[in-house]
């Protein structure tokens, strides 16, 4: 379940990134003059690197939950290392299972 939810989540931030981005081209269609536009595009390009940043850090979440989820499915318990099967599920003694049924009175 924690892995599918920073699964979740990366996914909604790179859609917030691409939107941030699309956003961030619109307004170089903006007519800007004079220092206005200089600040704007240095502004924009500070953006933009941090953007590209952001989407980075991303990939690194995405690739780090992923190992860690490949590696809790092929870690053998006490060797840590190798493919394994889940550990058996134990059963309750014989003698406490299946429960007695309730006397009627």
């Amino acid at each position: 379940m924690t892995f599918a939810l920073v699964g979740h989540h990366v996914d909604a931030a790179r859609q917030e990134i691409a939107s941030a981005a699309a956003v961030l081209g619109g307004l170089g269609d903006l007519w800007w003059t004079g220092p206005a536009a200089t600040a704007f595009a240095d502004r924009r390009a500070e953006v933009a690197a941090a953007l590209v940043r952001t989407a980075r850090s991303l990939d690194d979440v995405d690739a780090a939950s992923r190992t860690a989820r490949t590696e809790a499915l092929c870690v053998a318990p006490g060797t840590g290392a190798g493919w394994a099967p889940a550990p058996p599920v134990l059963a309750p003694a014989s003698s406490a299972w299946p429960p007695a049924p309730a006397a009627p009175w």
